[in-house]
């Protein structure tokens, strides 16, 4: 089974390039742009690790 992992940064090129080497090692990924698009991709992909920004306009990594 492949671990799941869901990134939320609100930088498309952190976002990218965490996903490619994720990916690259095997991992299935999904990302989002926004504390809110994460909690609902959370509820849908229900991953094993989840990476946070911290600092995100709006719902950032700490209030998610």
């Amino acid at each position: 089974m492949k671990s799941r992992i869901l990134v939320v940064d609100d930088e498309p090129s952190v976002r990218d390039a965490l996903r490619q080497v994720l990916e690259y090692e095997g991992m299935d990924i999904r990302t989002a742009g926004s504390g809110g698009e994460g909690l609902t991709l959370f509820e849908e992909f229900r991953p094993h690790v989840v990476v946070l920004d911290v600092k995100m306009a709006g719902l950032d990594g700490l209030d998610s």
